[in-house]
């Protein structure tokens, strides 16, 4: 198993690459997004985004682990890399997390910004754009943020180990010395940062729902071409 789970990893960084690339460079090209300028630039985001996030999550693999009500972290990469550094692991996860909600919430702006080209027949402004941007990257932001709080290394130093020799596991480059972080699931702040999560998220979402059904009303019924046809 674990050499399929690398194996994904690999095929998703080039296809990642590869496709992102592609359409970045036919976004760029593409005429029809160049007549609204802020609507392609939210495509453009959303592309280079993935881009990140296909190097990101290949650089730093990580293995997420439930052992003892703690969800424990395992970066794939060498333990040197980070020079015994826990802030810099912490800043990685965190950052990796970031993308990883970053690419389905932020899609969720998008499809609002289309339907708002489609049924109101108007271009998205810089405003339109902006806000767009904050109410997408916002609760992925928080998402970062609560990774960087909630992580943290106070946990037994041989949680990984017996956890390993317990159910003989071998897992490539993850051994008995290798360095773990996690975070309780079952303490206070993991209850209230369970709760503010789900609030940011709601919020964000029914906002762009409602403005969806909003853009739908103020559309109204579509008028029918004026079609001449000839009945013989």
């Amino acid at each position: 198993m674990d050499y399929v789970a690398y194996t994904i990893t690999i095929s998703t960084f080039i296809i990642g690459i590869i496709g992102n690339s592609t359409a970045i460079c036919a976004i760029v090209h593409y005429p029809e997004e160049k007549k609204n300028k802020h609507f392609g630039i939210l495509l453009l985001i959303q592309f280079i985004a993935g881009l990140l996030t296909s190097i990101f999550q290949s650089v730093f693999t990580m293995y997420l682990l439930l052992i003892e009500s703690r969800l424990v972290y395992i970066l794939y990469i060498s333990d040197s890399f980070f020079y015994n550094n826990f802030s810099l692991k912490r800043f990685c996860i965190s950052l990796v997390f970031f993308f990883l909600y970053f690419n389905v919430v932020y899609v969720a702006g998008l499809v609002f910004a289309r339907y708002y080209l489609v049924c109101k027949q108007s271009y998205l402004n810089l405003k339109q754009g902006f806000l767009i941007f904050i109410f997408t990257t916002t609760p992925c932001l928080c998402v970062s943020l609560v990774v960087w709080i909630i992580v943290n290394e106070d946990i037994p130093e041989n949680i990984l180990s017996d956890w390993i020799k317990k159910n003989n596991i071998s897992l490539i480059g993850i051994s008995e010395s290798t360095e773990a972080i996690a975070f309780n699931l079952g303490s206070m702040l993991s209850y209230i940062v369970y709760a503010l999560l789900i609030s940011i998220f709601s919020v964000a979402y029914i906002i762009i729902i409602l403005r969806i059904s909003n853009c739908f009303m103020s559309a109204g019924v579509v008028k029918p071409f004026n079609i001449d046809v000839n009945v013989w």
